[in-house]
């Protein structure tokens, strides 16, 4: 790990952005927090920014942009810039899990969770509740590394009582294609943002039907975040062993289950009138 410096004689800081910064978080306020929200979403962009383009950006001054980079513990925008390329320059390094060193495991992936869960605000919730009052059924959208995610969503989803979908075949995504609609939701789990099957699908949709569209990808601006009216973002690291990805699918599941006792707790136990499944559309838990 290489230390990043504050000054002459200043305590080295951790290399991971999102580890620092998550302390200082619950302190931001509404401004801050969107400021926030697009450095993550964007942080491979970001890191190249001046103060003055980034305040640009985000719709603020240069002053409150110093504030905001202060309050999250930095000494100037400058050391706030550096750890971004930091993390960033690793964030691009597939890496191998180090099973000899447990306790670092299990505190990466338990921060992993926290910093995931960090991120789902207050106001997100709210709205994706109102999405889900007026959406009669839910169509799930999923790359192949996402699959045991969106069967999971389905398994939740429906235990509230909507009627879900989770095409994978074929034929199933051609049938979802036809009987989706602008009342429906569609929800697309991606870890990369950037799947082509995924994004083929969801652009035939969108360019037939206007169905409210909820995401949750990884870190960084894609595609299917920059399309979707509602997106979330799990902080993931690369893992692969003997040539397999064996990244977890944890941060994401995690949303879901916020996604989910949020709304249970919201509508203690009243469940939902469950319309007719649409023609054609197989309705298994298999995705």
């Amino acid at each position: 790990t290489i230390p990043l410096c504050k000054g002459k004689g200043a305590a080295p800081i951790r290399q991971d952005f999102f580890a620092f910064t998550e302390p200082h978080v619950p302190s931001l306020n509404q401004t801050e927090q969107k400021i926030y929200e697009y450095v993550v979403q964007n942080i491979h962009t970001v890191k190249d920014k001046s103060i003055r383009t980034l305040s640009h950006e985000c719709y603020v001054s240069t002053t409150t942009m110093i504030r905001f980079v202060r309050k999250l513990g930095f000494s100037g925008y400058s050391d706030f810039i550096n750890l971004l390329r930091l993390t960033d320059f690793s964030a691009a390094a597939p890496q191998t899990p180090q099973w000899d060193s447990r306790n670092e495991y299990l505190t990466g992936y338990v921060d992993m969770i926290v910093q995931t869960l960090r991120i789902v605000s207050e106001d997100k919730l709210t709205r994706f509740h109102e999405y889900l009052a007026r959406s009669p059924r839910i169509f799930l959208l999923s790359d192949e590394f996402c699959r045991e995610a969106a069967s999971y969503a389905l398994r939740l989803f429906t235990t509230l009582g909507f009627l879900v979908f989770a095409p994978a075949e074929p034929y199933e995504l051609r049938s979802a294609v036809r009987q989706i609609t602008g009342d429906d939701l569609l929800m697309v789990l991606s870890c990369t943002g950037q799947e082509k099957g995924v994004i083929n699908t969801m652009e035939r949709i969108l360019s037939e039907k206007r169905p409210t569209m909820v995401s949750i990808t990884g870190l960084g601006s894609n595609v299917i975040q920059n399309t979707s009216d509602l997106n979330f973002y799990a902080f993931t690291s690369p893992a692969f062993y003997m040539g397999s990805d064996i990244s977890s699918r944890a941060p994401m599941q995690a949303i879901l289950e916020v996604l989910v006792y949020s709304w249970a707790a919201r509508n203690q136990g009243g469940p939902q009138e469950i319309p007719t499944a649409p023609e054609g559309t197989d309705n298994s838990e298999r995705v």
